[in-house]
């Protein structure tokens, strides 16, 4: 392990941490001492600011503990841009640490010996540089080609989202999970484009693509000259349908009491999330009142979470929001 890198990789973390204060406030300025809430704050700030996200666990392994290894080059690259450079050799060019270079005793006795020798034998040791100097530019041409080969690529992958049945992008962000070898599922949300971009060294990418109004889609790319895609998403007609009757103004209550009798299952699961805290559990019939009594937060009714089985809706999330 290269004990300088680990020191770049500290000071960069200490900057990183550091902006994230002068917008947010924390009850302790040491990461280390965050709760589960200030973490969670600080993921969806890094999302905002590079487009990007990591994991908690990838938070525990790199910020809460002591770092034995660097993390990937392209988590480098976000955590410099979040802190306003360009990408993680950008942060070293501009924050050079400095070193204290020490005399090594053996090399003065190296330099001593060599130097007896000389006035031994001046003829031989007149030639030996020139072959001290040839032997060290091939060396440094061997190291430079086999580096120059295991010298990992950085791929963007760039995808955009759009409606199957108008092409266009969705009104609401969609939830992407990275699924990633060897680690925690990364969470990130579309951009008001319907898009999102990842950064990897691998040559292969997969996540799973929903929201409450889609269908879920697992998609699996392998690196190509163009990274960039355009995916067409089905809607979840449950969804849409029950979306419909909560924010509609359907006059006749009896009627829309019908069709969600029909399109909601008779045991079906149904949450209530509110804002702060908390969650209320429902029945069809309560649900189902909730939805056909004019009230003035009806139309604030949002629906989080849909899932459907033979036609039917088997379990619900919603929220309403102020």
């Amino acid at each position: 392990m290269n004990s300088e890198n680990i020191l770049y990789f500290n000071q960069l973390k200490a900057q990183v941490v550091q902006v994230f204060m002068q917008n947010h406030v924390v009850n302790s300025t040491d990461c280390n001492d965050w709760s589960g809430q200030e973490i969670e704050l600080f993921q969806e700030d890094f999302i905002q600011k590079v487009k990007s996200g990591f994991s908690e666990k990838w938070f525990y392994t790199y910020f809460k503990n002591e770092v034995t290894k660097l993390p990937r080059i392209d988590m480098l690259n976000l955590m410099s841009m979040y802190a306003g450079y360009q990408n993680f050799a950008d942060f070293k060019e501009k924050n050079p640490i400095s070193e204290e270079i020490s005399t090594n005793p053996i090399e003065e006795n190296s330099t001593q010996n060599i130097s007896n020798h000389k006035t031994k034998e001046p003829t031989a040791l007149n030639k030996k540089p020139i072959f001290i100097a040839i032997g060290v530019i091939i060396v440094l041409g061997i190291l430079y080609f086999i580096l120059g080969l295991n010298k990992p690529t950085l791929n963007t992958y760039s995808f955009c989202f759009v409606e199957k049945s108008n092409h266009q992008a969705p009104k609401t962000p969609l939830r992407v999970t990275l699924l990633l070898k060897n680690e925690s599922p990364l969470e990130l949300k579309t951009n008001p484009d319907g898009c999102f971009h990842y950064t990897t060294e691998n040559k292969e990418i997969k996540f799973v693509v929903q929201s409450p109004f889609h269908e879920p889609d697992t998609i699996v790319r392998h690196i190509k000259n163009q990274n960039n895609e355009t995916i067409s998403l089905r809607s979840n007609d449950y969804a849409l349908m029950l979306q419909y009757y909560t924010s509609s103004n359907v006059k006749d209550w009896k009627r829309k009491r019908e069709r969600l009798e029909n399109i909601i299952a008779e045991k079906a699961t149904i949450y209530r999330v509110y804002p702060q805290s908390g969650i209320a559990l429902y029945n069809k019939k309560e649900f189902i009142n909730q939805l056909t009594i004019p009230t003035a937060h009806l139309k604030n009714i949002q629906i989080l979470e849909i899932e459907y089985d033979q036609n039917q809706i088997v379990k619900l999330k919603f929220t309403v929001t102020e």
